[in-house]
């Protein structure tokens, strides 16, 4: 299991966020996967940016 520093940013309060410091294609520590499930609770529209996959490994 790979541990992660896994940073927010608020782009909008309460709406956007980015969610950086992660690899999505890694299998993540349960800090860092409980950290991300937060941030799509509160944000609408969480932002993953520099990620590369398939459309179906995206999807998964």
């Amino acid at each position: 299991m790979i541990t992660m520093a896994v940073e927010l940013r608020a782009l909008r309060p309460s709406f956007a966020a980015e969610i950086d410091g992660i690899d999505l294609s890694q299998p993540m520590d349960a800090g860092s996967v409980r950290t991300i499930w937060d941030a799509i609770d509160y944000y609408v529209v969480p932002l993953f940016h520099d990620h590369t996959g398939s459309t179906l490994e995206q999807a998964a």
